[in-house]
């Protein structure tokens, strides 16, 4: 839910593109959009351009958005209306096909792994000229580096930092007792080499206990995004350069 009073600034900040926040799509006509939502959206007025703004939040949050800003955006800015709408199954196809067709939303949140659909086509609105007007050094800097450049795809600033994801270790107490494998130190020291070590003494007390279909590790690797910071952290790349085309995993 929106907590945060949202002053002009801080929804142009947060709005002026989309990437693990938010983004803008360089085609979008200006002027009054379609109607309203099902969902979430507030009707349009007459006199106010309509800015299209198509979120993942979810039915109930999507409302709360809207309501946060009709009352407090709209007050300060009569001549604009950020009109709220859900995101489709299937949205970035949809999405995709909106905007070579000139009917897309004018502003939506995605992952920076799939800009690609939208920069290799020049789909989205260069920002920085926006951020450079807008933006001091300090707000700047009160986001992470690798936020921040990783926003800029050839060439041009196509979104602006929403959030971070972080990735935890859940440990299964009972399976570490059952198994008499000694519990990670409480006070957190310990290393990549301390975890690899415990899962092959789970794993290998589940052998012994005829269970083999247990593990004593997992990690989520169904998409690059839950992945990607395992390679990382350990020095390694996926593919030889930025925008490279030879893969390194083995």
């Amino acid at each position: 839910m929106l907590q945060q009073r949202l002053t002009r600034r801080n929804f142009l900040r947060s709005t002026a593109a989309a990437g693990a926040g938010l983004m803008v799509v360089a085609c979008a006509p200006a002027g009054v959009a379609p109607g309203g939502s099902a969902e979430s959206g507030s009707a349009p007025v007459a006199d106010a351009t309509v800015i299209r703004f198509m979120s993942r939040a979810g039915a109930e949050n999507n409302v709360q958005a809207q309501k946060t800003l009709d009352e407090d955006f709209r007050s300060e800015n009569p001549d604009i209306q950020v009109q709220v709408e859900a995101a489709p199954d299937g949205w970035i196809d949809k999405l995709l096909a909106q905007m070579v067709a000139g009917e897309a939303v004018d502003i939506f949140e995605a992952w920076g792994n799939i800009f690609f659909n939208w920069t290799e086509r020049d789909l989205l609105l260069d920002v920085q000229p926006f951020v450079d007007r807008d933006m001091t050094d300090e707000q700047i800097s009160d986001y992470n580096d690798f936020q921040w450049t990783g926003l800029v795809m050839l060439g041009k600033r196509v979104g602006m930092p929403k959030y971070i994801n972080v990735m935890t270790v859940t440990c299964n107490v009972g399976l570490f007792e059952e198994y008499g494998v000694e519990l990670p130190p409480e006070d957190g020291n310990w290393d990549h080499d301390d975890y690899a070590n415990m899962a092959k003494q789970l794993t290998e007390a589940a052998r012994a206990a005829g269970n083999d279909g247990q593990w004593g590790g997992w990690k989520p690797a169904w998409n690059w995004d839950r992945f990607w910071n395992t390679i990382y952290m350990f020095d390694g790349k996926v593919v030889d350069e930025k925008y490279g085309t030879k893969c390194l995993l083995d």
